[in-house]
């Protein structure tokens, strides 16, 4: 019996052909050995023994390739090699190899490789355990992993909660989430080749310090440095000096013209001066050493007044006079300190005709005079009046003493007259 099958394209009539409703339905013992086109309908392979088998071919798809059932599965004798992405949609995403996984672009939840894993790009490794090499141009996330080989990449960005037991080479590393090890605010450091340490925290305000090429670095209090060199001088708020050099070798440190202001520098002055206020405002300066010169000392003998002359006070800026026992006849009268032979001008006014006895000071710059007279007669010294504005200056050449009224007489004692510069 001739028949001709409708369901399929091939020229050939074969006697134990059966049609039953256009679909074949028996066993077909061979088929030609040219192609086989069925452009519609599902090849089924019902049977859970059936399979298909493909030679060094391989199987083409222009669409997807789907394995719907419940124990479906693809085994790989050789290499996966995937020109393009490599995508597991399922909520269980999971890679299982032991041999190498090399792909364009890796993306999947969990992977389980005994081999090496290669890729020009890993966008996402979740929950992995791979014991051999990673090798990507780019890693973009690899999280919660466990990775004994060693992980090799031009770039990469993040890698969280990861145990890794080899070693990482990467020309860039944007994000590190986490290192195993360590306590709180611990730094790292490396101990020896290949191994990572920790520093602990360290009080406030510590700094940290090397201990040299043969000891871990460490937390210190002191801040040991043998120079320092600084673009701005450090201000005297923030415990410098305001100024980078000093004008004057040896010269003395003088505060600002403020509170904050720079350090300024005193000259060093000449051997034998002293440093010697010049008053608010101005800075100290060195200047030879108040001294007392005697310039002489007067013995009246009842006469109204008496004098030291030929005086030359330029050079002094006191006078200090010294009143031992100076006694006069006649009623209380005060003794007036003057350039010239007069009744008038400061002094002193002793409270008894008794010897008086004192110290004075006679300012040359303003004529000013004060000090202490007192009566040796009067019960606990009995001090007299002294004070007022004399005349005497630096020009002056001749020191008059003279009593009130012209009948009285200095009559005992002496009057001692010192210089003071």
């Amino acid at each position: 019996m001739a028949n001709t099958v409708s369901v399929l394209s091939y020229a050939n009539t074969f006697g134990d052909w059966v049609v039953n409703s256009n679909l074949l339905t028996n066993e077909i013992n061979a088929i030609g050995y040219g192609n086989w086109h069925k452009p519609t309908g599902t090849l089924y392979l019902d049977n859970s023994t059936l399979a298909l088998y493909v030679g060094t071919g391989g199987i083409q798809a222009y669409g997807n390739t789907q394995f719907l059932g419940t124990a479906n599965a693809t085994s790989i004798n050789s290499n996966l090699s995937v020109g393009g992405q490599l995508y597991l949609s399922n909520t269980n995403n999971t890679i299982y190899s032991s041999g190498t996984i090399s792909t364009t672009s890796l993306q999947v939840g969990s992977i389980l490789i005994t081999g090496p894993l290669t890729a020009n790009q890993i966008a996402s490794v979740a929950a992995a355990n791979i014991s051999g090499s990673i090798v990507s141009s780019q890693i973009q996330s690899v999280a919660a992993a466990n990775i004994t080989g060693l992980i090799t990449s031009s770039q990469i960005q993040s890698v969280a909660n990861t145990q890794i037991t080899g070693s990482i080479s990467a020309a860039s590393a944007s994000l590190a989430n986490s290192l195993a090890g360590g306590s709180t605010y611990a730094l790292p450091y490396q101990s020896s080749v290949g191994t990572t340490a920790y520093l602990s925290s360290g009080t406030a305000n510590s700094v940290l310090i090397t201990s040299g090429v043969s000891a871990p670095p460490a937390w210190s209090n002191v801040l040991n440095l043998s120079s320092l060199t600084l673009s701005t001088p450090l201000s005297v708020s923030s415990g410098g000096t305001g100024v980078s050099t000093l004008t004057t070798s040896y010269g003395v440190l003088a505060a600002g013209t403020t509170a904050t202001g720079a350090i300024q520098n005193i000259g060093t002055g000449t051997s034998g001066q002293i440093l010697t206020s010049n008053g608010p405002g101005v800075l100290p300066s060195f200047a030879a050493p108040s001294s007392m010169t005697l310039l002489g000392t007067i013995t009246p003998t009842a006469v109204n007044s008496i004098s030291l002359g030929s005086l030359t006070l330029t050079s002094y800026k006191s006078l200090y006079i010294v009143v031992n026992n100076i006694g006069y006849s006649g009623v209380i009268q005060a003794i007036f300190i003057s350039s010239s032979n007069v009744q008038s001008g400061g002094g002193f006014y002793p409270n008894s005709t008794s010897p008086v006895y004192g110290t004075l000071w006679l300012d040359l710059g303003t004529g000013v005079v004060g000090g202490n007279v007192f009566a040796s007669s009067i019960a606990g010294g009995g001090n007299s009046n002294v004070g007022g504005l004399t005349n005497v200056t630096t020009s002056t050449t001749t020191i008059y003493f003279r009593v009130g009224a012209t009948n009285n007489f200095l009559a005992a004692g002496t009057i001692t007259i010192y210089g003071v510069k």
